[in-house]
């Protein structure tokens, strides 16, 4: 199953093939097109549109193209759903906690000491230095 990261929603194969198949319908072109146009086989195109298989993310977006969409919309993410209060909250609490913990690791580590200044001749083969 794919999942959406900011909703945490699970989006079925079954959403995707539906959406595919409405868009193959608006632009009047058959799945054979369709797959030919986005480099994937008809067999793998025909998969998708019958919820047998979900397509990887590189193919996603490039059937995504050749359809006129996004790879959004044929997962059924809708743009409104993400921009939600709760979820805006929850995500700036995770960001919070995670960036937290992250900086008071970090402060925690032992401080580092400077490296020792290189000298001017860096290659040892090198008879002459120029300064």
């Amino acid at each position: 199953m794919l999942w959406q990261e900011k909703s945490l929603t699970q989006v079925s194969p079954a959403c995707i093939a539906e959406n595919l198949r409405a868009r193959a319908k608006a632009l009047g072109l058959s799945h054979a097109a369709i797959a030919e146009r986005a480099g994937v086989t008809p067999r793998a195109f025909s998969h998708y549109v019958t919820a047998q298989r979900e397509p990887g993310l590189d193919t996603l977006v490039r059937i995504s193209k050749t359809v006129g969409s996004t790879p959004n919309e044929l997962l059924g993410v809708d743009k409104t759903e993400d921009a939600g209060g709760d979820d805006k909250a929850q995500m700036l609490s995770r960001i919070e906690s995670v960036c937290g913990s992250f900086f008071s690791a970090r402060s925690s580590l032992p401080a580092r000491s400077k490296p020792a200044p290189r000298s001017k001749c860096h290659d040892s083969n090198l008879m002459l230095c120029v300064s």
